[in-house]
């Protein structure tokens, strides 16, 4: 998506900021540095899910603030660079809980043994993801206009309530541990007479 703004959406270039359009880009390209670096030490004081969960409702609110200022642009000349802001903000939270704290916390609910076979399909699924998100953008754009985000901020919200109530807590626990709470998450309402157990075997 951060492509997709920078490159191939209109509703970014139509901001009339064209004078500083190269600053932003490079601004926005140097935190994909240092996002990760901050995230190592947030997620350590915050907890896996209350960090995904939190960047969840931030992204959400960026893209509701985004819509709303790119309505309202010709209002006053202050108003495109509140977008701008949405973006980078977007971006942030992106990069501090979704961006790569899904990786993290999957690879936390899997055994060892498990593990790199996780990390081809997730991989695949994400950059499948993103080659789809980078190839109907321009098409979704060009008929909802900047209504458009109201897609991602309903996916992002669904996808929100979704983890809130499934995904366990994987901060300082075993395999054992975020097994037990998975199962009670999942399959409160139901008796497994076999309960899900991942294997920790090599």
């Amino acid at each position: 998506m951060q492509n997709s703004l920078l490159t191939r959406g209109s509703c970014f270039k139509n901001l009339h900021i064209t004078d500083h359009f190269a600053t932003l880009k490079s601004t926005f390209s140097v935190n994909d540095i240092w996002f990760p670096y901050l995230q190592s030490v947030m997620i350590e004081h915050c907890g896996r899910k209350v960090l995904l969960l939190g960047c969840y409702g931030f992204m959400a609110i960026m893209l509701g603030g985004l819509t709303v200022t790119l309505s309202f642009q010709g209002w006053a000349h202050w108003i495109p660079y509140c977008s701008a802001l949405s973006v980078f903000l977007f971006i942030f939270f992106y990069g501090m809980g979704p961006g790569t704290l899904t990786i993290a916390i999957v690879s936390e609910m899997c055994s060892h043994s498990s593990r790199p076979a996780m990390f081809v399909i997730v991989s695949c699924l994400n950059w499948i993801g993103l080659y789809i998100i980078g190839m109907i953008f321009p098409y979704v754009e060009a008929a909802l206009g900047h209504y458009c985000f109201l897609i991602f901020f309903a996916n992002i919200v669904v996808s929100g309530i979704f983890l809130f109530f499934y995904l366990p807590e994987t901060k300082g626990k075993t395999l054992q541990q975020i097994t037990t709470e998975f199962n009670t998450l999942n399959f409160k309402n139901k008796k497994l007479d076999h309960p899900i157990e991942f294997s920790t075997s090599l």
